[in-house]
């Protein structure tokens, strides 16, 4: 089945950007467009200092070989919030599914930390940036395009801000059509949509201001259990 919401952001240079960066990742995390529509590669020194306070887990340093991150004593505060999303969900989870994966940084540290099978859905041409990467850094992940969805089941459901840049329906379309036990969602939008979603779904639901912050903006996380 084809995704059938809409993006509120304009997406096709972010498309572009995606593609092109694929066929060279020598300096992908500081391209001028890719960190404005994403960004975590480049946090400040505080971000990093935050997060290294809270995070306990071995630091994942593979995640900063290919890219060229901005680092602050030897850490990104990518790989950083990826290892806490990884922390605040550690427990027997076997399968991991991503909804907006980015460049496969998160996919990269679950699966240093973790034994687990991942999969990202995304659109067709942020998987070209996600394969190119994980490729480079040898690890194995499942993919499924947006533009060719098939039903799915899991574990854990993961989405950094990707369900905030969503329409109604096309929170729907991922919410409805993914079969999870456990979903951990940071959102800068669509709080109560996605909140009110999950309660008629079921799910027992705790919501969270992000910490440590990762933005100027309030940043809510979203966790829920069946």
């Amino acid at each position: 089945m084809k995704f059938n919401g809409k993006w509120k952001p304009e997406t096709q240079d972010y498309r572009n950007t995606c593609l092109r960066l694929a066929k060279d990742l020598t300096n992908f995390k500081r391209d001028s467009y890719y960190i404005g529509f994403v960004g975590n590669d480049v946090r400040p020194k505080t971000t990093v200092e935050a997060f290294d306070k809270v995070v306990n887990l071995p630091y994942v340093s593979k995640n900063d070989k290919i890219g060229n991150p901005q680092l602050h004593n030897g850490k990104s505060a990518a790989t950083l919030r990826f290892m806490k999303v990884v922390e605040d969900n550690y427990n027997s989870v076997n399968s991991v599914v991503e909804i907006g994966g980015g460049y496969g940084g998160q996919c990269l540290v679950y699966k240093e930390l973790c034994e687990v099978d991942y999969t990202i859905v995304d659109i067709p041409e942020a998987l070209e940036l996600s394969k190119a990467y994980l490729k480079a850094n040898e690890v194995e992940c499942n993919f499924i395009s947006s533009e060719e969805f098939k039903k799915v089941d899991c574990d854990l459901l993961i989405s950094d801000y990707c369900l905030s840049e969503l329409d109604e329906k096309g929170i729907d379309f991922y919410l409805d059509n993914i079969t999870f036990n456990v979903g951990y969602f940071t959102l800068n939008g669509m709080f109560d949509y996605v909140i009110n979603k999950l309660k008629g779904m079921g799910y027992n639901v705790n919501v969270y201001n992000e910490e440590p912050k990762t933005s100027k903006h309030e940043n809510k996380v979203v966790q829920c259990y069946l």
